[in-house]
């Protein structure tokens, strides 16, 4: 298989290439074969097997009705007329498709029916919610959350944040109230029968290897895989938001924050314990109405403030309770590391090339490190952690060298790890990002990103020397540059900023 792999390298079948990575990195995966009833004795036959697992995804999917619902506000039918797609809006579509999917249907449809809604969802939705929005990423959201509370920090202040996870959030959406809700946002109703259509009378095989379960129908939530889930729970969500009537948060200049959001991910900040105890209490009683439940095993609490440096772990990203850096730093190296021993059989075999190897690890195992890295602060001895696991990697790429002099073989110094790679270092690449970031924030006019730069909170700094911010990076960064140069200024041109940028680079 590793000779496989090189042939595909210097073919440029990338698509086989990374299957054969990825097949050498997880090895082999037993297939389990026999399931435990409720009272724990086995299930050997496979027809048992698949009634087993036909029984649970039925109770799993279909979920109780909610007990409390919305007053909806009578809304006249929107009655405009939707033409049907044209030749046109077809073929845009069918470029769009990706290549070598399983032979079948395509979605088109549902493709096309998802580009005519989304215009009018992004004109519904607030700023809190980032997820399947366009020209949005996690980025947005972990940097205004970093950024929330490097400054209440900085100003001594205490931030509350709760992350709340739902159970079965896709599952579990009511569809009559979905319905309603679309009509109380005013959607066609041309938009909303056809939304309807795709939902009626659903129904689901559960495949096992080879074999087929019964089919049976589903009644409740979205469905999995499908193109308008995500902006239908998005709209969804929207209407628990309005519901809560959220007033209240952290204060940043005139702005108040008090809930993000990516897709079913949310976040309730507030300056005091109250204030989120009383949005958590809002968003259960407006939550359940949709058929949503918060999951308590997986919904976490962090509380900042000036003494207390223990930690709590969020999805890929570590939050430390004095928004230090160092912890996520940790974790990123150990993330890396995982993946750097789990392509140990190709980074050291003989039978791969060094330009393989290299690929591979500025494809596999760097963006590991780098994931989130446009919203640090990253001070120098974090940065100088950061190539030292770089280093040790190349270190193993392109293995120890014959000293000419004493004629023994020696690892490589720094300065030959560099003359080899020939690219940037981490650091370097950090601050690439960052920069990047910084002009595409500071231009977002009136989002969240910006506000979170440009504002702060109130209060007195407290004694001592202050923590290194996100936006000193930035100016010392652009200053190596132009001595006199404001970034802020600069970042409103989008041509003079990636002047900087790439004068810095080079």
């Amino acid at each position: 298989m590793l000779e496989e792999t090189e042939e595909y390298q210097k073919s440029n079948r990338s698509r086989q290439l990374f299957q054969n990575i990825n097949a050498l990195k997880t090895g082999f995966k037993k297939q389990e074969k026999f399931l435990k009833n409720s009272g724990g004795t086995l299930i050997t036959d496979p027809n048992n097997i698949l009634d087993k697992w036909k029984d649970y995804f039925e109770n799993l999917l279909n979920c109780h009705e909610p007990i409390n619902s919305f007053t909806w506000t009578e809304v006249e039918p929107n009655e405009i007329e939707y033409l049907p797609p044209d030749r046109i809006e077809i073929a845009e579509q069918i470029k769009r498709l990706k290549n070598h999917n399983t032979p079948g249907e395509d979605g088109i449809q549902a493709e096309i029916l998802k580009n005519r809604i989304k215009p009018i969802s992004e004109g519904l939705l607030g700023d809190y919610q980032g997820g399947f929005r366009p020209n949005r990423s996690t980025t947005d959201q972990i940097f205004i959350i970093r950024q929330i509370l490097q400054k209440m920090w900085e100003f001594d202040k205490e931030v509350y944040t709760l992350f709340v996870d739902f159970e079965k959030a896709y599952n579990s959406i009511h569809r009559p109230t979905l319905f309603n809700i679309l009509k109380e946002f005013n959607m066609p109703r041309k938009l909303i029968n056809l939304i309807k259509a795709t939902m009626e009378n659903s129904e689901i095989k559960i495949k096992i290897a080879s074999s087929t379960s019964k089919s049976f129908k589903v009644t409740s939530g979205l469905r999995q895989g499908d193109a308008l889930s995500p902006i239908l729970f998005n709209l969804v969500f929207e209407k628990v938001v309005r519901d809560m009537n959220i007033s209240e948060g952290i204060t940043l200049g005139l702005s108040k924050i008090g809930l993000l959001a990516y897709a079913d991910d949310i976040a309730i900040i507030g300056d005091n314990i109250e204030i989120v105890k009383i949005h958590c209490k809002k968003l259960m009683d407006a939550a359940s109405k949709v058929g949503l439940r918060i999951k308590d095993g997986k919904t976490e609490y962090v509380k900042l403030n000036g003494r207390d440096r223990t930690y709590r772990h969020r999805d890929s990203v570590l939050l430390t309770q004095d928004n230090e850096l160092r912890v996520e730093i940790s974790k990123r190296i150990q993330l890396a590391n995982n993946c750097f021993f789990g392509l140990g059989t190709l980074l050291k075999s003989r039978l791969i090339s060094l330009n393989l190897k290299i690929k591979i690890y500025m494809t596999l195992i760097r963006p590991v490190i780098l994931y989130g890295s446009e919203t640090w602060a990253s001070r120098k001895i974090e940065e100088i952690r950061l190539d030292t696991f770089e280093r040790k990697v190349v270190r193993r790429i392109y293995g120890p060298c014959l000293d000419t002099g004493t004629k023994e073989w020696r690892i490589r110094t720094n300065e030959e790890i560099y003359n080899l790679f020939q690219r940037s270092s981490i650091s370097r690449e950090i601050a690439k990002r960052r920069l990047m970031w910084a002009g595409h924030a500071w231009r977002k006019k009136d989002a969240m990103i910006n506000i979170v730069i440009k504002e702060d909170s109130k209060g007195k700094r407290p004694l001592g020397r202050p923590r290194l911010r996100w936006e000193d990076c930035v100016k010392r960064e652009v200053k190596e540059v132009d001595l006199r140069a404001n970034w802020r200024e600069i970042a409103e041109n989008r041509i003079r900023w990636r002047e900087i940028c790439f004068t810095g680079w080079s």
